[in-house]
């Protein structure tokens, strides 16, 4: 038989990464990538489209920040899904979006 490596190397979706224990793991793999996320200079023309694009952005981010907390609650505990709901609650602070209202 050949060796767990020999194995791997041959198989169609072999991917290396950073083992967080030593030994061999079979089953679901998720990858990472960072999404590089770009911010042009420039000026607002229309403010209040400006802010309803703003509050449009505020609302689908909620949304799945939403979907990611309850994921996250039902796999994980409430306890650690609290991060979630803390950075739900953040974007709908009001002293902040006041803040980006008034820089927009």
């Amino acid at each position: 038989m050949k060796g767990y490596e020999s194995l791997l190397r041959s198989s169609y979706n072999w991917l290396k990464g950073i083992p967080a224990a030593p030994g061999l793991y079979v089953g679901n793999a998720y990858i990472y990538s960072k999404e590089s996320i770009v911010v042009k200079d420039g000026t607002i023309d229309d403010v209040d489209e400006a802010i309803s694009a703003f509050h449009e952005a505020l609302e689908r981010s909620k949304k799945e920040l939403d979907k990611i907390f309850k994921v996250a609650k039902e796999k994980m505990g409430e306890h650690r899904a609290a991060i979630f709901e803390a950075q739900l609650l953040i974007l709908e602070d009001p002293e902040l979006i006041g803040v980006i209202e008034k820089e927009l």
